[in-house]
C-alpha cells in the first residue's frame, strides 16, 4: 500500500509528534510493506527550525514533501470569499508539488486537507476527523451562529462528508452527528497514545515531588494547551477554584504548549496563589515523568455546541499514565467514558449546583486499573489497527459500494 498522509501540523509541535509522527511509524511497524509518504504544510519563516526533524523523518523510512506556503490562518474564517481563497490557494500547492495519482489513497488529517483533495477531485480520501471545527470558532467568536457564514460552513461540511470515501471520528459521538449526512463509511478511531512512552514511574514521581517539596501534597495537572484562542481558561479557573476550595493540600503542575507569560497572567487574571503553581513546557519524551509525578488530572470546558463530541489528548494521556480525573461534564465524551469505566469524578461547573460541600476522595481510583482500562481502549496499536481496517475497505471498495 502506498500511503499519503496529509496534514497542515506544525512538525515541530508536540501534537505533530505523538498524533501525527508516532502513528505513522505505528503504521509502519504494524504494516512493513507500507509506503508512507507525509505531505505536510507548514509557515515558510519556520522551515529552518524544521530541517531537523525533517531529516530524522526520512531517516525512519517516511517520505517527507514538505510545503512551507501556508499563510497567517487568522483569516480563514473571515468570509466566505477568504475560505475559498484559502482552500484554492492550499489545492494550487499541492497540485503543484504533489503527484497525488501514485498513492492508494490520502489520509487527510482534518478540514482543511480534506477540502483541497475535495476541491482537486482526488479519489480514496480519508477524513481523519479530529474536532467539529465550524462549531470551535463559534464559540471563539469567530464566526456567528445562524449566519450566513455559518451556513456556508455547514453545507462544505455536508458536501465534503458525502464527498470522501471515509471518515474517522475519534468520539463514537461525532459517529450520531455525521450520521445526519450520507456518510460512505465511518471509523471510530480514538485519540492515540503510546502507552510504551506515556506510564507511570515511581522513581520519577519522588525524585520530582520531592525537588519541588510537593511530597505530601495533592497534585493536580493540567497538561496540553488553553485551547482554540484562550477558550478553556475560564471554566478551567472555575474547576480550580473548586479545587481549592475542597483540598487545603492542593497543588498545580501546568504543561502547557502555551507561552510562561500567558500561562502567568492566567495566574493573575483569575488571582489565584502563584505559590501553589508551577509551569513546564514538557517535550513528550518527558510528558510521562510530570504524569507520574501527578495525582489526579484535570480537564474543564466551557458549554459548547460540541460539548457531547469533547475527549481530548490530555484526558486520555492522563488515564493512560494511570492517572484519576477530575472532569466538567461539558468535556463530554470523556466525561461519559469516566463515569463507565471508574476514571475519575466529573462535576457540574453550572451556577445554579452547589459544590460547597463537595468531598472529592480519590482514594478509591487505582492507577494500575485505570491504565490498564485506557490501554485496552487507546493505545497506539489498537487504534491503528482501526486505521489500516479504513484504508482496506476504502481501497478495496468502489465508492458506491463502500459502506459498513
Amino acid at each position: 500500500m502506498r500511503l499519503l498522509y496529509f496534514t497542515s501540523e506544525d512538525i515541530n509541535s508536540g501534537l505533530f509528534n505523538n498524533q501525527v509522527y508516532e502513528n505513522i511509524l505505528g503504521l509502519i511497524e504494524l504494516k512493513p510493506d507500507m509506503e508512507v509518504t507525509l505531505a505536510v504544510i507548514n509557515r515558510p519563516w519556520k522551515w529552518l527550525g524544521h530541517k531537523t526533524k525533517i531529516e530524522e523523518m526520512r531517516s525512519k523510512n517516511i517520505k517527507v514533501v514538505y510545503l512551507p506556503f501556508s499563510p497567517p490562518m487568522r483569516y480563514y474564517t473571515s468570509s466566505i470569499g477568504l475560505n475559498k481563497l484559502y482552500i484554492m490557494f492550499f489545492s494550487l500547492v499541492f497540485k503543484l508539488f504533489v503527484n497525488s495519482k501514485q498513492y492508494d489513497l490520502i489520509h487527510c488529517r482534518h478540514y482543511l486537507p480534506s477540502l483541497v483533495c475535495q476541491f482537486l477531485g482526488l479519489k480514496n480520501i480519508l477524513f481523519d476527523v479530529r474536532s467539529l471545527s465550524l462549531f470551535e470558532y463559534v464559540e471563539a467568536g469567530k464566526i456567528k451562529q445562524n449566519s450566513k457564514i455559518y451556513d456556508y460552513w455547514l453545507n462544505q461540511e455536508e458536501d465534503l462528508i458525502n464527498y470522501v470515501d471515509g471518515i474517522s471520528v475519534v468520539s463514537k459521538s461525532m459517529i450520531k452527528y455525521f450520521e445526519q449526512y450520507s456518510p460512505r463509511y465511518i471509523a471510530h478511531c480514538p485519540i492515540i497514545v503510546s502507552t510504551e512512552n506515556v506510564y507511570y514511574s515511581e522513581d520519577q514521581r519522588s525524585r520530582h515531588r520531592g525537588a519541588w517539596g510537593w511530597t505530601n501534597n495533592n497534585v493536580y495537572v493540567y497538561s496540553g494547551s488553553f485551547g482554540l484562542y484562550g477558550l478553556n481558561k475560564a471554566y478551567l479557573a472555575k474547576l480550580i477554584s473548586l479545587i481549592v476550595s475542597s483540598d487545603s493540600k492542593a497543588k498545580f503542575l501546568f504543561l502547557l504548549s502555551n507561552s510562561e507569560s500567558e500561562f502567568n497572567s492566567f495566574v493573575l487574571d483569575f488571582e489565584f496563589d502563584k505559590q501553589v503553581f508551577k509551569y513546564f513546557s514538557v517535550g513528550s519524551d518527558d510528558l510521562f515523568k510530570y504524569l507520574s509525578a501527578s495525582d489526579v488530572g484535570i480537564h474543564s470546558l466551557p458549554p459548547q455546541i460540541d460539548s457531547f463530541t469533547r475527549l481530548g489528548t490530555k484526558v486520555v494521556e492522563y488515564w493512560c499514565c494511570g492517572l484519576p480525573t477530575l472532569l466538567n461534564s461539558n468535556v463530554g465524551e470523556a466525561a461519559d467514558i469516566s463515569r463507565t469505566h471508574g476514571f475519575g469524578h466529573v462535576v457540574e461547573l453550572d451556577e445554579s449546583v452547589d459544590t460547597k460541600d463537595l468531598v472529592l476522595d480519590y482514594s478509591k481510583f487505582s492507577r494500575e486499573e485505570i491504565r490498564a482500562k485506557a490501554s485496552v481502549l487507546f493505545d497506539k496499536k489498537v487504534v491503528l489497527r482501526d486505521y489500516l481496517k479504513a484504508y482496506d475497505m476504502i481501497i478495496s471498495s468502489p465508492r458506491e459500494e463502500c459502506y459498513e
